[in-house]
């Protein structure tokens, strides 16, 4: 999954209060998208089309499994072996078991399921299926969550996504270098409890999206060198809790001080010189404003501000 998974919850309705939602609740505290009838299906909304709507968006499929929900029209149709096979080709289809005696579906016999009768205390399966639905090594111990897991994830990114984007971020800042060496990058994440496999796989899938540039200098991926793409970066600084007046002090350096020079831009707001060179390239990307040719040294300057930019720095500076 490359960000935040969603999961369809296929339910019988009389197991609503005695755990779904409670359920669909838990997992959303845990950073995972859900959709769940009682959130997703408005009045007037047609139920067959939101519920196969769904269906269509997710990229896991919850089945709770009890006494009543196997014999249940809806969720036997949701169960269907033609509609399984066509979830199968897209989605990770998960049967969650909360009753002891339930005869399991012919179309889904074959998957292996989740054990969560006690619904008491089913907090150890829980924490399996988080591990599982947000893709970290469930081998650890369930009462120390790998550290990455507290960290606050960057918007439209998984939490696996969000650690090494926001490594990588943190290393181009505070080193000022341009290319990160895959085994530095590596070693910080390790200690977060991200293993070299989980961070290959998110190297990839940031690379193809083009939040980053991966460099090979010799062999494979454990020797490569990676650049932090302007779409990457900008990512990271909206995840940081002073990116408004960080990213305002800037255009208004350019703007209101006419100060155009990326080196004395960091120097009149006494901002890091990397995250005002990453400015520089989001507004002339935007349209905003018009950049030469970089000069020796990595000087940078703007020579003019376009209409459209001095349209947004007039709302942005209000």
């Amino acid at each position: 999954m490359t960000s935040t998974p969603k999961i369809f919850i296929s339910h019988a309705t009389e197991d609503k209060e005695r755990f779904v939602l409670e359920f669909a609740e838990k997992l959303q505290s845990r950073g995972i998208n859900v959709w769940y009838d009682g959130w997703e299906i408005k009045f007037g909304d047609s139920l067959i089309d939101k519920i196969y709507e769904g269906i269509e968006e997710c990229d896991v499929f919850l089945i709770i499994l009890s006494e009543i929900s196997v014999q249940k029209p809806w969720v036997k149709a949701e169960l269907n072996s033609s509609l399984i096979r066509r979830i199968e080709e897209d989605a990770r289809i998960i049967p969650v078991v909360i009753d002891s005696d339930v005869k399991i579906p012919t179309s889904i016999n074959h998957l292996r399921r989740m054990n969560m009768v006690d619904l008491g205390d089913y907090n150890t399966r829980f924490e399996e299926l988080i591990g599982l639905l947000h893709g970290y090594d469930t081998s650890q111990p369930l009462d120390e969550p790998p550290k990455f897991l507290d960290q606050k994830n960057i918007s439209g990114h998984n939490p696996v996504d969000s650690a090494v984007l926001r490594t990588i971020g943190n290393i181009r800042i505070d080193d000022e270098q341009e290319f990160i060496d895959y085994n530095d990058l590596k070693n910080v994440l390790n200690e977060l409890g991200i293993t070299n496999e989980m961070l290959n796989d998110s190297l990839e899938i940031l690379n193809s999206k083009g939040y980053i540039q991966i460099d090979f200098v010799s062999g494979g991926l454990e020797h490569s060198l990676i650049r932090l793409m302007c779409i990457g970066f900008w990512d990271y600084f909206e995840s940081l809790n002073n990116f408004e007046d960080i990213y305002k002090s800037v255009v208004s350096a350019i703007y209101n001080e006419e100060i155009t020079w990326n080196s004395e831009v960091a120097s009149f707001t006494k901002i890091n010189i990397v995250i005002v060179n990453y400015i520089f390239e989001y507004l002339e990307i935007m349209g905003y404003v018009n950049i030469p040719k970089v000069h020796m040294g990595g000087m940078i300057t703007i020579d003019e501000i376009k209409v459209q930019g001095k349209r947004y720095f007039d709302q942005l500076l209000i």
